[in-house]
């Protein structure tokens, strides 16, 4: 443990025995271990291609985007109501509570990331458990190498519109009217959008959770590097593999009471999030689905019943059943996990847990999701009985682009190798349609 993150624990509040206990001494390595082309490639394929620039709109922000200002007012009515209150003195008060760390035996582990390797992260947190994994929060992700631009830019309201301010972001997509339409994005500034959370008093405002990027987000994108750690996706190994999980990169921004409610992250990928400005509440559950543990966590029970939960405030969450599993001691014996992420602080959600995020204030994070190669066996499996033929097209393409891979996790999966590459499937994965990936 660095004697600079053992300080970064006890400032945070942290007394020295609970850093002791919380913290994973680990081998120290150079931060020249990083400076490797699958880190850049990786972050490469986000980027947008530029293209040359539209004419300048010299008119007002508040001229120039009037007609999405109107749009938030009348569309999306689960992003405007105030029926809950939660913009009143008792939601902010549990908002204001909750920046407090959570107890020492429902703290998330803290690991520090100039000083963890990938064998040590991959034991503790990827296979663990049984192959469950374990959430961690890592800290100085941001600061490692040359740091991320997105440290000093994005740090502050203020800082960020000022490199920002005028680039547009969606915050909303209004359906057709005929049902068969491409829906119509609803686009501000970020200076407005700033301005809008900033002042609503909705119960669930609009949340920013861009990740369709176009050429004026460039820069945005370039102030960020993917963590080493995070680097290998085996959904990437080519580019017909990545339409399965085509947007798994996304830019975050919003005011307080906006966040996620509790729910699993798709096709099997693992995550991490890096903070940039604000404060963010995580809850974390191990992985369950039957009826009776999902009734526990607060989740709808029965078909049909995720796209209305998915609109509920999730503050309301936090309110009724967050505190009622802590009050009555069952949140322990769920496994619940909790931490309060800060600025440079980077959490790990492993696949299949349950997890919810509460932003207690303005708060800029980039996520992405992915399949580590130790995640490899388990998952291929679980696609082999869900989407059987891409099973097999991935596991081909495994094998003819990441032999390594393929070779290190091959024990595991032995077994299951011929039934995951019938004969019948062609060599080449390159003809691959995307109606094929999912049949």
């Amino acid at each position: 443990m660095s004697d600079d993150f053992r300080d970064d624990m006890l400032a945070r509040g942290f007394d020295s025995d609970e850093v002791d206990d919380l913290l994973l001494d680990v081998p120290s390595y150079s931060s020249d271990d990083d400076d490797g082309a699958d880190a850049d490639g990786a972050h490469a394929a986000v980027v947008a291609t530029s293209a040359a620039p539209a004419p300048v709109d010299k008119r007002p922000l508040r001229e120039r985007y009037a007609q999405s200002l109107d749009l938030m007012t009348v569309h999306a009515p689960h992003h405007r109501s105030t029926a809950s209150g939660l913009a009143l003195p008792p939601g902010v008060a549990l908002l204001a509570a909750l920046e407090t760390h959570p107890p020492a035996d429902l703290r998330i582990r803290y690991f520090d990331a100039c000083t963890l390797d990938e064998s040590t992260f991959t034991t503790a947190c990827v296979t663990s458990d049984g192959g469950r994994g374990r959430p961690a929060m890592l800290t100085g992700v941001t600061t490692r190498g040359d740091g991320w631009r997105a440290a000093e830019r994005w740090s502050t309201p203020e800082t960020f519109i000022e490199n920002y301010g005028e680039v547009s972001v969606k915050v909303w997509d209004i359906a057709s009217i005929s049902g068969f339409g491409k829906p119509m994005p609803v686009k501000l500034p970020i200076e407005l959008y700033h301005e809008y959370a900033a002042t609503n008093t909705a119960d669930f405002p609009y949340y920013v959770f861009l990740k369709d990027f176009e050429p004026e987000h460039d820069e945005l994108l370039h102030d960020y590097t993917v963590p080493p750690l995070f680097a290998d996706d085996l959904y990437a190994v080519s580019p017909q593999v990545r339409q399965f999980f085509r947007q798994h990169a996304y830019f975050i921004m919003g005011g307080a009471r906006t966040g996620s409610n509790l729910h699993v992250d798709p096709q099997y990928t693992c995550a991490w999030n890096t903070l940039l400005s604000g404060l963010k509440r995580w809850v974390i559950f191990p992985p369950g689905e039957s009826d009776e543990y999902r009734a526990e966590l607060g989740l709808p029970v029965g078909a049909n019943q995720g796209v209305a939960f998915a609109k509920n405030p999730p503050a309301v969450w936090w309110r009724d059943v967050h505190a009622k599993l802590v009050q009555s001691g069952r949140a322990k014996e769920l496994g619940m996990l909790e931490a309060v992420q800060r600025p440079g602080d980077t959490i790990f959600v492993p696949r299949g847990w349950h997890h919810a995020v509460l932003n207690l204030g303005w708060t800029v994070a980039v996520t992405q999701n992915l399949i580590l190669p130790a995640m490899l066996p388990e998952v291929l499996q679980r696609l082999r009985v869900k989407f059987p033929r891409f099973a097999a097209r991935w596991a081909r393409a495994l094998r003819k682009h990441r032999a390594e891979a393929w070779a290190q996790y091959g024990d595991a999966i032995s077994a299951e190798a011929d039934a995951l590459l019938p004969g019948e499937v062609d060599d080449d994965e390159d003809r691959i349609t995307e109606s094929e990936l999912f049949c």
